[in-house]
């Protein structure tokens, strides 16, 4: 009897303790965009400084963000878990007009690296560097509206060399708002647009991230082209001969990419018509660094002789590639 009267007693004392410990909130996340291999933009303070924007389904308030990215110099390796020595400046802005306005939030943040074993495909210089993973998983609550568009920034504060904010695997492209950091803080940012640049990878959580599993970065998949079966132009094949190029130009670096030193290439995929007219249908893998644009601009000063089967002209599709060295 005395035994059972102390379990009963027991029992109703872990109760009554998990009813009025602190709960552990583990995290959930609002918004991501995952993280892909194909480069990325300078964040770094005192340089170029870059923001993308989102829009949450519901409203939400945004305490832990996990973003990806790497350095300039590759020989830059840190380990699994290694503890940052340096911190980020996270910025949320209103939108305004296509680019951040007014400033939400601002807050200086020591970040957890992961290591994630992969390296991206931009070449800076002659090496590929090591994509990290970034935590900051205590931020003071951010309250976010849903169905609103609201602008991030990322930026290191304190770094051991020029860092750069990982693209994302995300299809759909925004405009990226890039500008070099103002001398005066207290000055309002002068943001420019970089064009169609592409998302860059982050995710948003209500609650602690550090619980979520490692995200790879992936390789973009090039989207399959269309056949003859489906009544749309041809794909290059064994009865069908390659467009051939009858005039071109070189495409010319950017002063972002000149800053960056990178090199790499750049896949479109393209549809020269039976009269030899390209058009573009897109950018499958990309450069960043206004190299993308600089490519497609290129490529439509091109002119082509068109692509035959049997000895007449076809409208062919084909993924061009545009190398930057």
């Amino acid at each position: 009897m005395a035994k059972a009267i102390f379990l009963w007693y027991l029992v109703a004392a872990i109760a009554a303790l998990m009813m009025f410990a602190p709960v552990k909130l583990y995290g959930q996340s609002v918004y991501e965009q995952a993280p892909t291999t194909s480069g990325g933009l300078f964040s770094n303070a005192g340089g170029l400084i870059a923001a993308d924007q989102f829009v949450l389904k519901e409203p939400a308030a945004i305490t832990a963000i996990r973003w990806y990215g790497f350095f300039q110099d590759a020989s830059i390796v840190l380990s699994d878990g290694e503890p940052a020595e340096f911190r980020f400046r996270i910025k949320f802005f209103e939108n305004g007009s296509g680019v951040p306005a007014r400033q939400i939030s601002q807050q200086d943040v020591s970040a957890r690296v992961r290591n994630t074993g992969v390296r991206t495909r931009l070449n800076i210089p002659g090496k590929l560097p090591i994509i990290y993973e970034f935590t900051a998983a205590s931020l003071q609550p951010i309250a976010v509206n849903g169905g609103t568009t609201v602008w991030m920034s990322i930026s290191a504060v304190q770094a051991p060399a020029l860092w750069l904010w990982s693209r994302s695997i995300a299809i759909v492209t925004d405009t990226l708002a890039v500008k070099d950091q103002a001398d005066n803080q207290s000055q309002p940012l002068d943001w420019k647009s970089n064009g169609k640049f592409g998302q860059l990878a982050f995710t948003l959580a209500e609650g602690s991230i550090r619980d979520l599993p490692l995200s790879r970065p992936e390789t973009p998949p090039r989207p399959s082209l269309r056949t003859e079966a489906d009544g749309k132009p041809l794909r290059i094949g064994s009865t069908v001969r390659r467009p051939t190029v009858a005039a071109r130009s070189e495409p010319k670096y950017t002063d972002f990419a000149r800053r960056a030193r990178v090199s790499g290439t750049v896949v479109m995929a393209c549809l020269v018509s039976k009269d030899g007219s390209l058009s573009i249908m897109g950018v499958v893998e990309g450069l960043g660094f206004g190299l993308d644009e600089t490519a497609q601009s290129t490529l439509q000063q091109w002119r082509f002789n068109p692509g035959m089967r049997d000895g007449q002209p076809e409208d062919v599709r084909f993924y061009m590639e545009i190398n930057f060295n």
